[in-house]
């Protein structure tokens, strides 16, 4: 007997389920069938119910696997906290984030897809960026940072931290990947953002020679 789902639990369970299989076979090779054979009794209806296309699902997947919005609005709440604090408390939580970063562990076919990539930088760019902006305008205003330029600091903060560091796009050795953290602290602070800081330096060391616990 098929379990019954209402429109959210209908919609999450897709998602789930499509992530799986995006994993599994690739994002090419899934099919919308293939979906459906894995729905637990739901139709092909339910899916075009609330997704027109396969490209509208990895649009979903994608939204779900970057909780930059969850995690800004989290940090931005907080009154106790500078601009600078908030920025590398954003920074520390979306790069330490292990349940992300066991995905992209089990997930590098559907990262090296074209589309899920271009979703990806989409996203950096619409609201990633500005919510590096917010918090260097924020700053500016307590005085723990003094930027000149902060829209286009925080695109090419956005690009230094994420876009930089996309392995499907810049592979890297763990040396190389070590030298790059290291430039981009050199470039971050040269723009009057230093985010990356010794502590932050020692747990990402620690976490590439694992030994994070």
């Amino acid at each position: 007997m098929s379990k019954k789902y209402n429109s959210d639990e209908t919609i999450a369970h897709i998602i789930q389920v499509a992530t799986a299989l995006f994993i599994e076979k690739g994002y090419e090779k899934t099919t919308i069938q293939d979906i459906v054979a894995n729905l637990d009794g739901l139709s092909r209806g339910a899916i075009y119910h609330h997704f027109d296309s396969k490209d509208a699902i990895i649009a979903a997947v994608n939204q779900r696997l970057f909780p930059e919005t969850q995690v800004f609005e989290v940090i931005k709440s907080h009154e106790d906290m500078t601009g600078l604090e908030k920025l590398k408390h954003f920074f520390v939580s979306l790069t330490f984030n292990e349940e992300l970063a066991k995905f992209y562990a089990q997930s590098q076919s559907l990262i090296n897809n074209p589309q899920f990539l271009v979703r990806q930088l989409l996203n950096n760019s619409e609201v990633v960026a500005p919510q590096i902006r917010f918090f260097i305008d924020e700053g500016n205003a307590d005085g723990s940072l003094k930027v000149e330029n902060p829209k286009a600091v925080s695109e090419i903060t956005m690009l230094v931290l994420s876009t930089w560091f996309l392995t499907a796009i810049y592979p890297a050795t763990i040396a190389e990947f070590n030298s790059k953290i290291l430039v981009a602290k050199q470039i971050l602070d040269n723009l009057g953002v230093p985010i990356i800081d010794d502590s932050i330096l020692t747990k990402i060391a620690d976490i590439l020679n694992g030994n994070n616990k």
